[in-house]
């Protein structure tokens, strides 16, 4: 699928995070879930699979792959965070283990982005296909944290287990409780009312 010119996608060179729900029918090869087209330059980022394993590519600088087999027709949600120069890779919710690398990619100016294939360089014929079914792909602009990224799986794979709801309390009923009030009158000589001294009202306390 040709997604077209993604210029907030294309200008990625670190610091993201790209994920998906895959579902392969085959894994020889190189097979892509997102990428750009390499048509005009080879630059920009691709993720996919290499062989059972999972691969983020930056054009023209790196292939990370980490060795953890994935398995045919078989769901698993891939996330692959690109922090500063280094991946670190999830199945599952699961961390997998970082690949490092000591520059981050090229921004892709001037190639479209693809959903399950890519080009090869010069070319625009379409790659690097992948086999199978896609669902749920996604770029941030962002360095997912592990905590996010489990609780993101879990959210998708048992939504309906996911949060658990309590039963609703009913609102506290007001009680009004009897006060003993005592109030001091002062007088002088002359029989004149001095003073009054008593408690501030109201009397009734709510518990």
């Amino acid at each position: 699928v040709n997604v077209g010119a993604a210029a907030n996608v294309s200008a990625l060179t670190n610091n993201f995070t790209v994920s998906a729900w895959v579902r392969p029918t085959s894994l020889s090869g190189t097979r892509r879930f997102i990428s750009a087209a390499r048509t005009a330059s080879n630059n920009g980022f691709g993720f996919g699979t290499s062989g059972t394993y999972p691969r983020l590519s930056t054009y023209g600088v790196k292939d990370y792959t980490r060795s953890t087999a994935l398995s045919l027709n078989t769901w698993a949600k891939l996330d692959a965070v690109m922090s500063g120069n280094n991946v670190l890779f999830y199945r599952n919710g699961v961390y997998l283990g970082t690949v490092t690398n000591t520059s981050g990619g090229i921004a892709n100016s001037d190639d479209p982005l693809r959903l399950g294939a890519s080009t090869n360089t010069g070319s625009s014929t379409v790659a690097e296909l992948f086999k199978g079914t896609l669902d749920e792909v996604r770029v941030c602009q962002c360095v997912r944290n592990t905590y996010w990224i489990q609780a993101e799986y879990n959210n998708q794979n048992a939504p309906t287990t996911f949060v658990t709801a309590g039963t609703m309390q009913a609102a506290p009923v007001p009680v009004s409780t009897p006060v003993t009030v005592t109030t001091t009158y002062a007088w002088d000589y002359g029989n004149r009312l001095l003073s009054i001294s008593a408690p501030a009202l109201p009397l009734a306390a709510s518990f």
